[in-house]
């Protein structure tokens, strides 16, 4: 149903985006609410959830469209820098309007929405993925939700940002559609259930093609999402994959070397809260086949020699973007491998296998994180027995009103 003339917004699709594009980090969410014509946002700036709807429909009301981050990013930096989690692969496909400030006819929205289901049909066929496609007003939008990837370092974000880059216009190219040519990791798109309202006066619906949205039944959607998410592991995968082009590919060795400052110390400290392999290492719980004392207690990393466990963490050390003197200062710290019996010529030699480690298998170091990052845990149905999403939804609006 249009409802242009008195826009409402539609709570439980928007609820529905907020699953698609997954939970963040620290429960905030970048948003940007601008009206049609104006050179500056009413607002651009990060809110919770909770806050975001909260204030929706006094946005639309307003004349707004409302856009959200697909990726998690750091407050306060919304560039491609400050995203620190891949969670949406996501295409826009315009419908092809000869002017610009008039609304897409229903034949040239129906062109969008066909050419959204050619690309969607392509990449769930290659990758055994589940994609879900919007019509975003004027278009349409496609979304395939990936299990949220860490970006532990600025280096790392330009590189995966070219990957997820090249990956999308290489399949878009070869399914045969013509899309929206921006797939930068900051992208933002059309809250949906919301309204675009980019053409002065005159508010487009936005919503969610219905052959997983069941607006009656949030938590079937939701479990249609989760298990989508769970399924494009191997899209991920794909896209961690795909190769860089010589003149952007950043060689491990460029980054600078600096001192073991107090910052380096709170980056490493909350590396081992979130990667417990880090930790082991660090900590020696580990079990070493040749030193058979460390295998009376269980535990979930194993190797051959102290000179292996060495190299892992040295590895893990230079993938996270250390430099070198900082990872000689927490080896010297460390409790496994021969770091400090041996001399400069044994350091120095381990160092560069683990640089070159790195350089040969980046992707399989960002598989190998993002299996080791611990899940958050489920979000609890917040409804009681028998209560309506919508009518639960829309209290804080209407007391506002009210």
């Amino acid at each position: 149903m249009d409802n242009t003339e008195n826009p409402i917004v539609d709570f439980n699709a928007v609820r529905v985006h907020f699953e698609i594009i997954g939970e963040r980090e620290n429960n905030k969410y970048h948003v940007t609410v601008k009206k049609a014509k104006t050179e500056h946002p009413e607002f651009n700036g990060w809110l919770s959830k909770d806050e975001i709807l909260s204030k929706i429909q006094e946005w639309t009301d307003q004349g707004c469209t409302i856009w959200i981050g697909i990726n998690d990013m750091e407050e306060g930096n919304d560039s491609n820098d400050g995203v620190t989690r891949l969670c949406t692969l996501f295409f826009d496909i315009d419908a092809k309007r000869a002017n610009k400030e008039k609304p897409a006819t229903k034949e040239e929205k129906l062109e969008a929405l066909q050419g959204a289901s050619k690309l969607r049909e392509y990449i769930e066929q290659k990758y055994n993925a589940r994609g879900f496609i919007a019509s975003s007003g004027n278009g349409a939008h496609l979304l395939f939700p990936l299990p949220c990837f860490p970006l532990p370092s600025e280096r790392f974000r330009k590189e995966i940002n070219e990957k997820v880059r090249n990956f999308s216009k290489r399949t878009a190219k070869e399914a045969g559609v013509e899309v929206d040519n921006t797939f930068d990791l900051r992208r933002v798109s059309t809250l949906i259930g919301t309204f675009n309202q980019k053409i002065k006066d005159m508010p487009l619906e936005t919503r969610w093609i219905s052959d997983f949205y069941y607006p009656n039944n949030l938590e079937k959607t939701f479990e249609i999402i989760k298990t989508a998410r769970e399924s494009n592991r191997t899209l991920l995968k794909a896209i961690l994959d795909e190769p860089l082009e010589e003149t952007t590919r950043s060689p491990v060795t460029i980054q600078p070397d600096t001192d073991f400052t107090p910052e380096a110390k709170a980056k490493l400290d909350e590396l081992r809260k979130k990667n417990p392999k880090l930790d082991a290492l660090l900590n020696k719980n580990i079990c070493i086949e040749k030193e058979p004392e460390t295998i009376t207690q269980p535990c979930n990393y194993k190797y051959k020699s102290r000179s292996e466990a060495e190299e892992a963490l040295l590895v893990l050390l230079v993938y996270y973007g250390f430099t070198k003197t900082q990872i000689y200062k927490i080896m010297e710290n460390s409790q496994i491998g021969k770091w400090n019996e041996r001399d400069d010529k044994y350091r120095e030699l381990s160092y560069n296998k683990a640089v070159e480690y790195c350089t040969q298998h980046k992707a399989e170091l960002l598989a190998e994180q993002q299996a080791q990052t611990p899940k958050p845990a489920p979000v609890e149905n917040p409804l009681k027995e028998g209560e309506d999403p919508l009518e639960v939804l829309l209290k804080p609006v209407r007391r506002k009103v009210l």
